[in-house]
């Protein structure tokens, strides 16, 4: 498999809330279970090759708790090939730090300038403790993370706009969260728990959309198999979006920890969007562990 260059990634249009398509989307929330137990059941190792773990990598952010010593040691991680220094493959596409972090990260990271494509430098600015928060707090977090040089932010969507399908306050909320976060480009965490029906999760990604969201994100849980339904879920509400609007929106995934999961969602989104959402502008994954167990994986199959 062949990783394609990662195209710059830019804020996207914001669309009209459209309520009346969105009452006419809907999921086949069996089949989508269906498809991730089989996923469970049947990861293949098959994937488990130099290029496709290339263009894994490549869709990696580092997460501080990868390198726990300093800010400068985790930017040290980011600024070299991952897999094999000697042939350059392997480049991770940024780090994902606390607030605290992000100006140290800018400090050490401008020294990569000659770097292609530029690391990424992202933040959670609020995260689901912060949804009940006032919506001046949530905005000033967005500023500051910005103001700080974040290039993308994380922010969760409130679990009761999303729980009780309203919608329009919803969409409300991520547009001011959005004005808040510019010139940084906004990931949108989606309250799966507090969701009953995948439908509402596959309306609140389409909502997320059209209010502007560049990558949308599902909740993290402990149930590995849950994760895989809400994930494709998700995937297959951005490419109704594409269908619909012929807007690009990427996937970003948390708590990914194992390199075969990491190569499963790299080959999900081929088979069901196509190489283009395989790039690291439309695909990420972040987890603790995760760029050690790329390594491991390396090492195994050059052995």
């Amino acid at each position: 498999m062949a990783a394609n260059a990662p195209a710059p990634v830019a804020p996207r249009e914001v669309l009209a809330l459209d309520l009346a398509w969105l009452g006419r989307c809907a999921i086949n929330g069996p089949a989508s279970l269906r498809q991730a137990q089989r996923i469970c059941r049947d990861q293949a190792s098959g994937l488990v090759s130099h290029a496709w773990l290339s263009a894994a990598a490549a869709c990696t952010m580092l997460d501080e708790e990868d390198e726990d010593e300093t800010t400068q040691a985790l930017c040290v991680l980011v600024e070299r090939p991952l897999l094999d220094e000697e042939q350059g493959l392997g480049m991770v596409r940024g780090c994902l730090v606390s607030l605290a972090k992000i100006k140290e990260c800018v400090r050490h990271l401008q020294k990569t300038q000659g770097r292609k494509p530029s690391p990424v430098i992202a933040t959670v600015a609020v995260s689901a403790v912060y949804t009940d928060a006032p919506m001046m707090e949530r905005i000033q977090r967005c500023t500051q993370a910005a103001s700080l040089g974040a290039h993308e932010i994380t922010v969760a969507a409130s679990a009761t706009n999303c729980g009780c399908a309203r919608w329009q306050e919803m969409y409300q909320e991520i547009l001011a969260l959005q004005d808040a976060a510019k010139p940084a480009r906004l990931i949108v965490t989606l309250p799966t728990s507090e969701l009953g029906t995948l439908t509402m999760l596959y309306r609140a990604a389409l909502v997320a959309m059209m209010a502007g969201a560049v990558f949308v994100q599902p909740e993290n849980t402990a149930d590995k198999a849950a994760n895989f339904v809400h994930g494709i879920c998700l995937v297959r509400a951005i490419r109704e979006f594409y269908a619909e609007h012929g807007q690009r929106v990427g996937l970003s995934l948390t708590g990914v920890r194992l390199s075969s999961d990491a190569l499963t969602w790299v080959s999900i989104m081929r088979s069901t969007l196509g190489p283009e959402w395989t790039t690291s502008s439309l695909l990420r994954f972040s987890g603790e562990g995760l760029a050690t167990d790329h390594k491991v994986s390396w090492a195994h199959i050059s052995s």
